[in-house]
């Protein structure tokens, strides 16, 4: 039925993250994004993203990047990825945007598109310096733990926080994020995230925070034959 009680829940909770976005802030933000994942064989994701970030309610483009990664599924719930980023900044550093980037990371999920709720764990070590070949290299250790609720088969809400530590000689947590959004399926192949975000500086001079919203396309693309059951995009793997 048309009206049933999830897509009830569902509009709902459209309605709630869009009034959010009336919510005054001193630096908002909007966020959007494509990115192209293809999988040459099973296990294997490769990837290809492009963002692009505004200020002053999109009047200001301050950041955009091209990030390349790989990906492998070792298992169905522990997956182990690697990406270089190349950014172009209009403003002042930021704590996760730099000119040149490499990262590493490991992610591990309880649940699946199966189940009511799935739970991610990531961690990962990013490090960026500027294209100038200057010395310094900002080094930082991610931490972030999400919570999907699978609340109907092309839609999911979920909640995040990320904890960002600066690694030597700083030794300390400089940035923290708080992530709420919903994750959904336009197509097999299409998936759509949106996403409101509290960014909050932590251990500088002048810590700032903003208001952030995201909205990200991505597209998935399948190379190798495989069974019925691989047939979904996985809502998770945005």
């Amino acid at each position: 039925m048309f009206f049933s009680p999830a897509y009830a829940r569902f509009l709902l909770l459209i309605g709630l993250f869009w009034g959010g976005l009336s919510i005054p802030c001193s630096a908002q933000e909007v966020w959007t994004g494509v990115t192209l994942r293809v999988k040459p064989i099973k296990r294997v994701n490769v990837e290809a993203e492009q963002q692009f970030r505004f200020q002053n309610n999109f009047s200001t483009l301050y950041s955009r990047f091209v990030e390349l990664g790989v990906g492998y599924d070792i298992t169905s719930r522990l997956n182990v990825h690697a990406a270089y980023r190349h950014t172009n900044r209009t403003t002042v550093e930021r704590v996760d945007d730099d000119r040149r980037r490499i990262s590493a990371e490991a992610s591990y999920t309880i649940g699946s598109d199966n189940t009511a709720f799935a739970l991610a764990y990531r961690i990962r070590y990013q490090a960026a310096q500027e294209t100038s070949g200057e010395e310094n290299r900002d080094k930082y250790i991610r931490n972030r733990l999400a919570l999907n609720y699978n609340l109907t088969k092309r839609v999911t809400p979920y909640a995040s926080t990320e904890l960002f530590y600066k690694l030597a000689p700083a030794n300390e947590i400089r940035g923290f994020w708080f992530t709420m959004g919903l994750k959904s399926k336009i197509g097999k192949a299409i998936g759509l995230n949106t996403f409101y975000r509290i960014e909050k500086e932590l251990n500088v001079k002048r810590p700032q925070t903003n208001l952030i919203v995201g909205v990200m396309l991505a597209y998935r693309l399948k190379l190798y034959k495989k069974a019925s059951s691989d047939d979904d995009m996985p809502i998770g793997g945005y």
